[in-house]
């Protein structure tokens, strides 16, 4: 049975829930947000909310619990010690709970895709439309889709006519299918400056051509060009250039689980017809 000041305890009991009930739920918060809004939180949203528990439940045992008129009537170096080793675990749990961990899923194999040895602008563009507006999916206004990125607009676009992005921008459908369209062939053209005669004739079907496409949309042409991953394809090491893809799932330092996935369904697409 409840006893009868129950609601008062439960009130004045916010040290104990926040220093441990409220804490774990922190630790959780990234995961449950990963699973409601599909993508990972920025770690230090967690980190606030985190210590502003700790400092909640400091508050409740020290004034509210009257821990500060007491402290002195015993052993103090025992309550700082047993306090200490309170707060240490609960900030334990707070950076756990603010790293932002990668969870990949299985992708789907490719059974049924077209096997062109090597695909033209226009069947590599055509082609890997979908593919790439599958992952990015669209909007009209210029976004952030990272606080580490660069605004954003349509299908991942950075640019409207050689001008990058601003925020505050605004696009048509036709516009987004159009922008998708132009960096897809600009993003291939710049990855084919990196390639050898051998890498364009033998190595580049459509649809690993694709997974090259997709691949600097996310770390710039540069990056990608410079790679381990295309470095590896043009020595004629395919498996490895495949699986370095997936060595690119950060940003900011932090691994996000959209890019660990996005580079498993690169991988898995580079790898079709090994």
């Amino acid at each position: 049975m409840l006893i009868p000041n129950w609601k008062q305890v439960v009130i004045h009991a916010n040290s104990a829930i926040a220093l441990f009930m409220l804490a774990t739920l922190v630790a959780w918060g990234p995961d449950i947000a990963y699973l409601v809004m599909g993508r990972d939180p920025a770690p230090w949203v967690w980190t606030i909310i985190g210590f502003g528990i700790a400092a909640w439940g400091i508050w409740g045992r020290v004034i509210d619990q009257g821990l500060w008129t007491r402290l002195w009537e015993r052993p103090w170096k025992r309550t700082l010690a047993k306090y200490g080793t309170l707060f240490a675990i609960t900030i334990g749990l707070i950076a756990w709970g603010s790293r932002v961990h990668a969870m990949s899923e299985k992708v789907a194999v490719y059974p049924d895709l077209p096997s062109i040895p090597v695909p033209t602008e226009d069947q590599s563009a055509e082609f890997c439309g979908p593919f790439v507006m599958e992952w990015e999916g669209v909007r009209l206004r210029a976004y952030m889709p990272t606080p580490n990125d660069r605004p954003t607009i349509g299908f991942g676009a950075t640019h409207i006519g050689g001008v990058p992005v601003k925020m505050g921008d605004k696009i048509t459908m036709e516009q987004a299918y159009k922008l998708l369209d132009d960096h897809l062939r600009y993003y291939r053209a710049g990855m084919h400056r990196y390639w050898t005669e051998d890498t364009v004739e033998n190595r580049l079907p459509i649809t690993r051509d694709c997974a090259f496409i997709s691949f600097p949309l996310n770390v710039g042409i540069a990056g990608a060009g410079g790679s381990t991953a295309a470095k590896r394809l043009n020595a004629g090491w395919v498996e490895g250039a495949c699986e370095a893809l997936g060595w690119w799932n950060k940003q900011g330092g932090r691994v996000l689980r959209g890019l660990v996935n996005r580079r498993a369904a690169e991988t898995e697409l580079c790898m079709v017809g090994l």
